[in-house]
């Protein structure tokens, strides 16, 4: 009986630079034989022959676009390397049934709607950051008592370093519920998520946030803040 082989090879590296995923081991599904250690990686190098030779050969082209649209470098080798490690994972060339053809074009489709998620990013931190912008010139016209205007701001920045800590949908989950009050339903179909997936993260960021700002709202802590700030 063939045991199962061990990789301890180290991970491959795309042209780009970054990690590429390797193949599984056995060379196909789950459903298929076992293999020998020496017959698997023959596989494995073949597929990554393959994947420079028909794949990799059309990066110059999607960083091309991607540096046209983006107007950064780094976004762009990001936003191409996304790309490169998608059609590896779902295997383009057989995807495509080795049409070369198609593989173009599909990989330029790829592309062009990479840089559209983007866009779509990049418009949502704008227009948060406009929100932001136009609260915090508003309140220069409440009359709110400065001591109580100070220990709201720094309950804001307490909560922003907070949300730092978490990953990007935490903090997108969090700001578009709890700070625009935005509907799930609506908040979900923009982050391409389930409500259900939505409250997670909800949850999840929400009790980060408390945890963080416990100490502000112990016993006396605004009185020692007065204290504090008193001559």
């Amino acid at each position: 009986m063939v045991q199962p082989m061990t990789d301890t090879r180290s991970r491959t590296k795309s042209l780009l630079g970054l990690p590429v995923s390797p193949p599984p081991l056995n060379g196909g599904g789950v459903s298929e034989p076992l293999v020998t250690a020496q017959e698997g990686y023959a596989r494995r190098a073949a597929r990554e022959k393959e994947f420079v030779e028909r794949v990799v050969i059309h990066s110059e082209r999607l960083l091309a676009y991607a540096r046209w649209e983006l107007q950064s470098e780094a976004d762009a080798e990001e936003t191409v390397q996304d790309v490169m490690d998608q059609a590896w994972k779902i295997d383009v060339v057989a995807k495509c049934g080795g049409d070369d053809r198609r593989i173009k074009a599909y990989m330029l489709t790829a592309i062009r709607n990479r840089v559209k998620n983007e866009f779509r990013r990049r418009d949502r931190a704008r227009a948060l950051e406009i929100k932001v912008t136009a609260f915090q010139r508003s309140r220069t016209n409440d009359t709110v008592p400065p001591l109580e205007d100070a220990a709201e701001r720094e309950l804001n920045e307490a909560r922003d370093h907070a949300l730092e800590e978490l990953s990007w949908r935490h903090q997108e989950a969090y700001t578009l519920v709890c700070i625009d009050d935005v509907e799930l339903e609506v908040a979900a179909l923009s982050l391409g998520m389930s409500v259900p997936a939505l409250r997670v993260y909800l949850m999840e960021a929400t009790r980060h946030v408390r945890n963080r700002l416990a100490p502000n709202y112990a016993p006396n802590a605004a009185g020692r803040r007065v204290k504090e700030d008193t001559p």
